[in-house]
């Protein structure tokens, strides 16, 4: 059974120059992991769905593509939520709801470049998974 993983954003981005890259990491892994887009109307019944709820937050850990990958693929949850904010971050009640926060950089980057990051770095962890030379 794949992984199935959302990515709920708070605002949809009107930078498209990524979209190709994101598109194709998505076709790379659709056999063994499922991404898909929500909108935030959706948050107050997505958190109460079973699964891991992530939130990219600068005030989370920050950990390697090595131990990203470990914690996305131990254990049993094969459902994870991740929720990106806007440029203003979360508010305390929200993260307060979530079981895991995660830093992707201390830097602060527009939405559609977080995106692409989190889809890269969701990509990378497969192939340490399988331990193909993408991540070398």
């Amino acid at each position: 059974m794949p992984v199935k993983i959302a990515i709920v954003t708070e605002e949809k981005s009107k930078n498209l120059s990524l979209e190709p890259q994101i598109e194709a990491y998505k076709k790379r892994m659709r056999h063994a992991i499922l991404i898909k887009e929500l909108s935030p109307k959706k948050l107050p019944s997505l958190l109460l769905k079973p699964g891991r709820h992530i939130a990219l937050d600068r005030s989370g850990s920050a950990p390697t593509s090595e131990k990203f990958a470990e914690q996305l693929f131990k254990g049993e949850e094969k459902e994870f939520y991740f929720y990106l904010g806007n440029a203003a971050g979360f508010s305390p009640g929200f993260l307060e709801q979530v079981n895991t926060r995660l830093c992707l950089s201390s830097l602060t980057f527009p939405q559609h470049i977080a995106r692409f990051l989190l889809v890269e770095q969701i990509y990378r962890a497969s192939e340490i998974r399988k331990g193909s030379a993408y991540h070398k």
